[in-house]
């Protein structure tokens, strides 16, 4: 008998028949566990990131309002390079009242890929009292 053959458990036998489905349960259990986990974790992250990107664009608003009113747009160039080097922001757009678009910034690099998932936000512009426009 050959150490293969010895190692050869039999469906005709209690043992054979009890560790088989013993390790098909583990195996099972053990993807379930897995999949639960990466979910799980997947839903926090996105959560975790939606939290931060809303935080993000309201600050954005509230720091855009000034230099939006006065129409700097050195200013507005200057605080949108900043927001895109926080590593959570891919894309910054800033709009007026009436819908011109005065800064439009791309982060070039994705380091996710492009099958990374992506949102978008948008908070409302405003400067004493007047909504000015929007960022998002």
């Amino acid at each position: 008998m050959t150490r293969l053959e010895h190692l050869r458990l039999s469906f005709d036998t209690v043992l054979g028949t009890f560790t088989f489905y013993q390790t098909l349960a583990i195996l099972l259990i053990g993807v379930f566990a897995g999949i639960t986990g990466y979910i799980l974790t997947y839903r926090s992250t996105v959560s975790r990131l939606h939290a931060i990107g809303e935080s993000s664009v309201e600050t954005a608003a509230r720091i855009l309002s000034q230099p939006l009113w006065n129409y700097d747009q050195s200013t507005l160039d200057q605080y949108g390079d900043v927001f895109l080097k926080s590593g959570t922001i891919c894309r910054i757009q800033v709009t007026g009242e009436d819908g011109r678009i005065v800064l439009d910034l791309t982060q070039h690099q994705e380091p996710e890929g492009a099958s990374a998932d992506h949102f978008s936000l948008t908070q409302s512009i405003y400067y004493q009292n007047m909504k000015i426009g929007s960022v998002s």
